[in-house]
Formats: C-alpha cells, sequence, structure tokens
C-alpha cells in the first residue's frame, strides 16, 4: 500500500485542487503524479475542509517532511441521532515552507470516511494497465493485449512500456526500455 510519505524526496511542480475539492493532484517533476482523494460508497462526505499555509511553499522544492494523521468523534446532532466525522491532516514541509491539508469526512457512522492516497496511472502504458484479461484465462499465454505507444503508436517503442520513457518513433526490435526488450515481459 502506498502511504503518504512516498512524497518525501519528490519535487513538487503543479497541484490541483483546493479548499471544499474532494480531489487533490500533486505533479512531480519526474513525471509521477499522486493524489489524495476519498472513494464514495453512499451517504457519506469527505472534502478538504482548508489549508493552512500556501500551496505555493511546496512546490518546485524538494519535500522534506511529509505525514498523515487522523482523529475522529462523534458528536450528538439535532438533525441525526449519532453522526461520525473524522478529521484527517496531511502536512507537507519544504525549506521554503509547508502546508496542513485538512480533510473532514462526515457520515453516519456506517461509511468510510477515509482519505485515501495514489499514484496515478496513466492507463496506457503497460506498467500502468491492469494486466489481466478474462481471455487469457481462456487461451493460455498464446494470448496476449498488444499495447502501442500514444504518440507514434508502435509497439516496440518505449514508451508503450512506461508512460515516462521517451518516444522513439521507432518499430525497431530490442529498444532499449521497449516491452519486448526486458525478458521479464517475455513468457
Amino acid at each position: 500500500m502506498l502511504t503518504f510519505d512516498t512524497l518525501i524526496g519528490k519535487t513538487i511542480v503543479d497541484i490541483e485542487g483546493g479548499e471544499k475539492d474532494e480531489v487533490i493532484v500533486f505533479k512531480c517533476d519526474d513525471g509521477t503524479s499522486y493524489r489524495l482523494f476519498h472513494e464514495r460508497e453512499c451517504c457519506e462526505s469527505v472534502y478538504v475542509e482548508d489549508i493552512c499555509g500556501d500551496l505555493e511553499d511546496i512546490k518546485n522544492s524538494p519535500i522534506l517532511v511529509a505525514e498523515e494523521t487522523c482523529s475522529r468523534e462523534n458528536e450528538l446532532s439535532d438533525h441525526v441521532p449519532e453522526e461520525s466525522i473524522t478529521w484527517t491532516f496531511y502536512k507537507l514541509d519544504t525549506v521554503k515552507g509547508g502546508v496542513v491539508i485538512r480533510w473532514i469526512g462526515e457520515s453516519n457512522g456506517y461509511y468510510s470516511e477515509s482519505v485515501d492516497f495514489a499514484i496515478i496511472k496513466c492507463g496506457k502504458c503497460v506498467d500502468c494497465l491492469d494486466i489481466y484479461d478474462p481471455l487469457k484465462e481462456k487461451f493460455g499465454p498464446l494470448y496476449s493485449r498488444m499495447v502501442l505507444c500514444p504518440t507514434c503508436g508502435n509497439k516496440r517503442c518505449p514508451k508503450a512500456a512506461n508512460h515516462n520513457n521517451q518516444c522513439t518513433n521507432s518499430n525497431d526490435p530490442n529498444q532499449l526500455g521497449s516491452y519486448y526488450h526486458d525478458d521479464r515481459y517475455l513468457n
């Protein structure tokens, strides 16, 4: 499971989202992107309540501190006999400054109020696609999916194997970084 301290040492170059949003995306200089979000079930509300500090202070400088803390409280309400509230705090610090992103999750107590942290996958390269395919079980190792580079359309291009690789605009065999060059893919 990916933990929030994965961001330590990363340099965030762009941030999407803010107060009252249900998703915050951190884009890093190495091409990776991460998101804080809540996978909604039914009758809960989870969003960014507020941000202490300036998000600009954590951009373009390596993250030194990345911490997550949670607290829960139950309170009686006039409208709902028992309401559950979860506060989740995300602290990020760089040498330029820091922020605390405070999420609030509210429900009747039967639904999750947690915030999730995940890497954003492109869904187009071999490394990011869900390789499970029911036809593979039916036809065995002879069945495979062809994944093409989204830029040049070649199956042997290294960018088809991983979206962080450079597009070579080539379908030549044995290209370094290609899906077909790496022995672990040749089963």
